[in-house]
């Protein structure tokens, strides 16, 4: 009799099952080939996907500065600059402080310059809740100062509006990371010049801890326009 196959993922391949009945028609080293062939896909998903419990993440904002990114993804790692095409950097996101926050948007001819990040997969939900009012895109292309192509992820705000201004702690933080990886001068030129606000209230609770990243990462004297 004809040995039949055992059920596996690899598509096209004939699916029945391994019953009683016909365990006895197949030998020790064919049940040794026919589970190979069984974990054969994920043996090669993991040998195209090594690294597949990390994932890369374009910051163009304040996730620039490692040390405002490492409290909520301590498995962080800064890869290098890169940059986007077709796009321009706004501070038009809505903030639950009232405040403008930085985001994406469509620009003939735009070019927003930001940092590379290798980050854990276990720390990705903790970056989405991070990054609420934004939607998380895995698919966005970014280039890296050699010409190097390569697909990312990177969030979207939800909603817009032109007419927000984001607080000095901020954008100082931005400033911060622009520096600190070494972005082009006429970029973090650029970023010098936004328009940004006092926090005068200063209720909000993501101030200390920017002032803070900023003194451990420093850069006191941002820091101290922003008190």
């Amino acid at each position: 009799k004809r040995v039949p196959y055992l059920v596996n993922s690899t598509k096209g391949l004939p699916r029945t099952r391994l019953t009683k009945a016909n365990e006895s028609l197949i030998s020790k080293e064919n049940l040794r080939i026919l589970s190979s062939i069984k974990d054969l896909p994920q043996t090669v998903m993991n040998i195209q996907n090594s690294r597949r419990d990390q994932f890369e993440y374009f910051a163009y904002g304040s996730n620039m500065l490692r040390q405002w990114l490492v409290n909520r993804c301590p498995s962080s790692k800064a890869a290098g600059p890169a940059f986007i095409e077709g796009y321009q950097l706004t501070f038009s996101k809505p903030s639950v402080d009232g405040s403008g926050k930085a985001t994406l948007e469509a620009l003939q001819g735009g070019l927003v310059h930001g940092v590379l990040y290798t980050i854990a997969v276990k720390d990705r939900d903790s970056l989405d809740r991070a990054e609420g009012g934004y939607d998380r895109r895995d698919d966005i292309a970014v280039l890296t100062p050699a010409g190097r192509r390569i697909s990312v992820s990177t969030y979207f705000a939800q909603k817009r509006d032109p007419a927000l201004m984001p607080y000095d702690w901020y954008v100082g933080l931005i400033q911060a990371g622009a520096m600190q990886h070494d972005l082009p001068e006429a970029y973090r030129s650029k970023l010098d010049r936004v328009d940004s606000l006092a926090d005068l209230g200063r209720t909000n609770s993501a101030r200390p801890t920017a002032i803070q990243a900023l003194m451990d990462a420093g850069f006191s004297d941002i820091a101290g326009r922003c008190r």
